[in-house]
């Protein structure tokens, strides 16, 4: 429209000079007036029947509007102009220029014709009645103008803005679509977060309830295995319960741990690490088992390796633990060893054995949880499948990889490598296990407060703690150990977090409103990390996890107790 009105605008002039043809015959002549018309773009008419179009006069511009000279459009033998109308557009071009010439006002029109050429063409015709005195139409005088490209452009405006409209409908939609997907999504997250929840708390209370009573036989089988009274078939049955114990306590570990893994919760705490300590460590823990099948168990570290790194301890020994054992597992001649070397800024682990190996094509499986070689291992040597995936992916959290060279029947050659890290220079290694040995006797003069619900694990640590010669308390529940700590001094204090009527969270959190010295050590049978970040907001100086080992413990003795 906007096109339509500018083009009228201009017109104006134009249709004033044709409709005062009267007044300019007496200024110009005839021939001059032909001359003037011609020359304006456009075609100038007068015809004498709106009906018809049976026209008198036609400007020159007829021939670049229609193809025709003005004399094939007027001549008898000619094409009548009407005739180039598109028939879609002649019946309404009729009626409403015969609507307004009633009315006797000029009237403006749009149609589109087919040239001499067979082009379409759209043009703007815009005209007025020649009226007598008694007001009877004499003729009609117009000014016809190509509108074709303007025409072409309006429709490009028409469709871009419908191509606006439908992509803002489609955006309007998509929006709305969002907005509920949005919605199942939060949905579905909430949902996610509630399983999440379920299962940490299953999973911290399975934890509890299978590490409690653990803790009980690893620990009276370790006590009994240093009784110096016991010995032959005794004490090897005695081993026996102690060592698959342990197979039992890593088996739930590792099921925790892929739990763990999977969520996203496992945290790397990285501190300065003596190789060769943590070597002796391992053989000290694996030998039994590797005797109990005849096997040797060695560890060669090369003379050009670092002698300290920086990384995260128990991950490390958790790592290799898993090859070593598998290793002594799947080996039942030769020997068992792990040598390591440093390259770089890298250092190597490579355990390597004489057992049954891995056939090429099956060396990728091995890495998936809960996967073997094939059924026939599983069934003959045991194992849940899940120890090397959780290797793979916890050596990968150190910032290694892990990878594997086996031939079938000869062996195997797993080897993790690690960054050797930045050493902390104000942070010393962790002892080696044998140091530790020469305080497992160490007396001290101490009272402590032992509060523990679970009457085994009240005797395992009361009698741990009297080879120190520590007169111990004992609470049976959070409310009797708060109890006690405010009437009597102690010494230490070792808080089970989990107890009847108080638990130890509650309890230490009661104390350290008074008592801010006294040592706290949060006992636990939990795994989580949130439990372990939880003791020690309330006030815990320390974590000690059950089942309780008596090095560690040991440890905890000489860093809090004079």
């Amino acid at each position: 429209m906007a096109l339509r009105k500018f083009i009228t605008r201009n017109n104006k002039t134009t249709m004033k000079i044709l409709t005062s043809q009267s007044q300019m015959n007496n200024a110009l002549s005839k021939q001059e007036l032909i001359q003037l018309v011609n020359s304006l773009p456009g075609m100038a008419y007068r015809t004498v029947d709106n009906q018809l179009w049976n026209m008198d006069f036609i400007s020159n511009g007829s021939l670049e509007l229609t193809g025709y000279t003005p004399g094939e459009l007027i001549g008898k033998e000619g094409v009548s102009f009407i005739d180039l109308i598109n028939p879609e557009d002649i019946t309404e071009s009729i009626a409403r220029s015969a609507r307004y010439l009633e009315e006797k006002k000029p009237f403006q029109i749009e149609y589109r014709i087919t040239t001499c050429t067979g082009e379409t063409r759209w043009l703007l015709d815009r005209a007025t009645g020649i009226y007598s005195k008694t007001g009877k139409l004499l003729t009609i005088e117009g000014f016809i103008i190509d509108i074709t490209e303007q025409i072409q452009i309006q429709q490009r405006l028409n469709s871009t803005r419908a191509d606006a409209i439908k992509a803002y409908e489609i955006a309007e939609n998509t929006k709305s679509e969002l907005k509920e997907a949005l919605k199942v999504a939060e949905f579905l997250t909430e949902k996610a977060k509630e399983a999440s929840n379920a299962k940490t708390c299953f999973l911290a209370n399975m934890s509890h309830e299978i590490r409690t009573p653990m803790n009980a036989i690893i620990g009276f089988s370790e006590v009994l295995s240093q009784d110096s009274s016991i010995k032959g078939k005794q004490l090897k049955y005695i081993n026996i319960i102690k060592q698959n114990s342990q197979n039992l306590l890593n088996i739930i570990n590792n099921i925790l741990d892929i739990s763990k893994i999977e969520a996203g919760k496992i945290t790397i705490e990285k501190r300065n690490i003596s190789v060769r300590n943590i070597c002796k460590d391992l053989m000290e823990t694996l030998r039994f088992s590797a005797q109990q099948k005849g096997l040797s168990l060695e560890y060669d570290i090369d003379r050009s390796t670092v002698d300290t790194i920086n990384s995260d301890p128990t991950r490390l020994r958790q790592c290799l633990t898993n090859l070593i054992g598998n290793a002594i597992k799947f080996t039942n001649e030769g020997s068992v060893t792990l040598q390591v070397n440093s390259d770089g800024d890298y250092i190597n682990f490579s355990v390597i054995d004489t057992g049954i190996g891995i056939a090429r094509d099956k060396q990728s499986k091995i890495f998936d949880v809960f996967s073997q070689e094939d059924v026939s291992t599983t069934r003959k040597y045991g194992g849940s499948g899940l120890g090397l995936s959780i290797t793979r992916d916890l050596v990968s959290l150190l910032g290694g990889n892990l990878s594997l060279e086996s031939c079938k029947g000869k062996g195997s050659k797993f080897t993790i490598s690690i960054p050797i890290g930045r050493i902390d220079e104000t942070s010393q290694c962790q002892k080696s296990l044998e140091r530790e040995d020469n305080h497992a006797n160490k007396k001290f003069n101490a009272h402590v407060l032992v509060a523990e619900d679970n009457l085994a694990n009240q005797m395992l640590i009361k009698l741990l703690l009297g080879k120190h010669g520590i007169k111990v308390d004992i609470a049976n529940d959070g409310k009797e150990a708060l109890d006690m700590a405010r009437s009597s001094e102690y010494d230490m204090i070792l808080m089970d977090m989990q107890m009847p009527r108080l638990s130890g969270f509650d309890a230490t959190k009661a104390i350290r409103e008074k008592d801010k010295k006294t040592p706290i050590i949060a006992l636990t049978a939990s795994a989580l990390r949130e439990d372990e970040l939880r003791s020690a907001e309330v006030g815990c100086n320390q974590h000690l996890s059950k089942p309780i080992d008596h090095k560690n413990l040991t440890q905890l003795l000489l860093k809090y107790l004079k």
